[in-house]
């Protein structure tokens, strides 16, 4: 199916982080997904977890349209740089 796929270096290893990663994003507890995922401890099972970034994406927008305000409501003038 991989090299159907064409992705022949993608082994069923290398899904694995992924899968814990989207059963973490699903609820699952981590002690849970260590039982799932066999480790003896769960710092390896937290270390097959991707960082989750999902916080920085959701802030994006409001960050976004603050700033996009912010350049329509202030005029543009030059300021002399700040000295330390």
């Amino acid at each position: 199916m991989v090299k159907g796929l064409g992705l022949p270096d993608l082994t069923r290893h290398g899904l694995r982080p992924t899968g814990a990663t989207w059963m973490a994003y699903a609820g699952i507890q981590l002690h849970v997904l260590q039982d799932i995922l066999g480790h003896a401890s769960v710092e390896t099972t937290r270390g097959y977890l991707h960082p989750d970034d999902r916080h920085l994406a959701s802030a994006a927008g409001p960050a976004n349209a603050l700033l996009a305000r912010s350049a329509k409501t202030s005029p543009t003038r030059s300021r002399a740089p700040r000295s330390l």
